[in-house]
């Protein structure tokens, strides 16, 4: 009803374009992001939620900007951010991309991954 709590994302590991939720569409990647749950029912377990997210009018970055979410929202240029770190040609890493949106109704998730190491 209320959306997605997009404050919840981007507080362990800054915001490199801005305020928001940040989504990836490597899954390997957002499982380096997550935590367990330190107590209760889920100790030792990582999740990861598996979502639909509209974009919408996207404004395309090369490097990071802090200021990135102040051009996304509604009555501005932008609807949501792409953010793309490495080069998948040079060999100096590989090109992931970060998905960055500051409205909660943009997010849908459909999917609860729970997994534990062993």
């Amino acid at each position: 009803h209320h959306g997605f709590p997009v404050t919840m994302s981007g507080d362990m590991f800054g915001y490199d374009f801005g305020e928001g939720a940040y989504l990836h569409e490597d899954a390997s990647e957002a499982d380096k992001r997550s935590s367990d749950d330190k107590k209760g029912y889920y100790q030792g377990y990582y999740a990861m939620l598996l979502c639909r997210v509209t974009l919408g009018a996207v404004q395309i970055l090369q490097k990071p900007d802090a200021d990135a979410h102040l051009r996304v929202g509604p009555d501005k240029d932008f609807d949501s951010t792409v953010g793309s770190y490495g080069d998948g040609h040079s060999g100096v890493g590989m090109l992931r991309r970060e998905f960055v949106v500051t409205e909660r109704s943009q997010i849908y998730p459909e999917y609860v991954i729970i997994n534990d190491y062993i």
